[in-house]
């Protein structure tokens, strides 16, 4: 497998200012109907077993169109939320999922999950990803395993040097407009309410 690599300082990712674009958004969303709102149990979840999916009429966000947008909430028994992703897919067929957990106290196993998955497929260990029974029930194996992870930097050496390689796609933003937008046929968001 080829890997491509850019040198990135955190600020010049924007990770930050992109995630707060699309909490306006989820604001927004917030004060429209949804189309449809299905609950979901799901007895193989670890810990969160219910699922919250709210979905809305398609829409256009900054100038984008946004079809098929949705929320999912992760619940558990108590409907407490440990996460929930924000979905859309733009005209161009790219799908864009954009997850928020809660900081304090924090224990994703999909989380683990996807940097295990990641270091297993691109050779920077031997072991798959385990079960997620295994997982839960061995968790400072898992969290060895996974602080144990051969060097990034050593897929770094063998990648391809790709300068224009950006995560994820950043719009450009309107100066002038305050990084606020608003959705088609709402008000402006701003994100203060």
């Amino acid at each position: 497998m080829t890997a491509a690599c850019r040198e990135m300082g955190w600020d010049e990712l924007q990770a930050d200012s992109y995630a707060e674009q699309q909490w306006e958004f989820v604001m927004e969303l917030l004060t429209q109907d949804p189309t449809e709102v299905e609950y979901k149990y799901i007895p193989m979840a670890s810990g969160s077993q219910y699922l919250l999916t709210v979905k809305y009429q398609e829409t256009s966000w900054e100038g984008q169109s946004r079809q098929f947008p949705k929320m999912r909430f992760r619940l558990d028994a108590e409907n407490h939320f440990s996460s929930f992703t924000l979905h859309w897919q733009e005209g161009n067929g790219r799908v864009t999922d954009v997850s928020y957990f809660p900081y304090d106290g924090s224990a994703s196993l999909q989380a683990e999950r996807k940097i295990w998955g990641f270091a297993y497929e691109v050779g920077l260990m031997g072991e798959g990803v385990p079960a997620l029974s295994d997982q839960e029930d061995d968790r400072e194996r898992c969290r060895t395993v996974i602080s144990g992870i051969e060097s990034f930097e050593s897929l770094s050496e063998r990648a391809v040097h790709q300068e224009n390689l950006a995560f994820p796609v950043l719009l450009e933003q309107d100066k002038g407009a305050g990084g606020s937008g608003s959705i088609a046929g709402g008000k402006e968001a701003s994100g203060s309410e």
